[in-house]
């Protein structure tokens, strides 16, 4: 396994929280592996259901399936819970013009 799979596995089996299966599912995307991504933020959300980054992962995995309206409402619910992070708004500013692309 490689080094960043052991890592992944090492931070879910020592925290498994929330905040623990959104770095994994972060991992996971940048890896491209979208299912594993979804599953963690999946179980981060079952953990946390108001953990903003969670939401932002999900919509983000989301939205690389091409569902594009499910990711954009999963990054509203992530920029209604933390309104100030500007990170948050400027990906769903991004899913908004996807969205909107999409639909012509």
């Amino acid at each position: 396994m490689e080094v960043v799979g052991v890592a992944r596995a090492f931070a879910v089996e020592l925290a498994p929280t929330a905040l623990a299966n959104v770095v994994d599912g972060f991992a996971a995307l940048a890896a491209i592996d979208i299912a594993a991504a979804e599953r963690s933020f999946d179980l981060a959300l079952a953990l946390d259901s108001e953990q903003p980054l969670a939401h932002l992962g999900r919509g983000l995995a989301l939205i690389r399936r091409n569902r594009v309206a499910e990711g954009r409402e999963a990054l509203e619910i992530a920029a209604g819970l933390d309104p100030t992070t500007s990170l948050l708004r400027s990906y769903l500013g991004k899913a908004y013009v996807a969205e909107r692309r999409e639909a012509t």
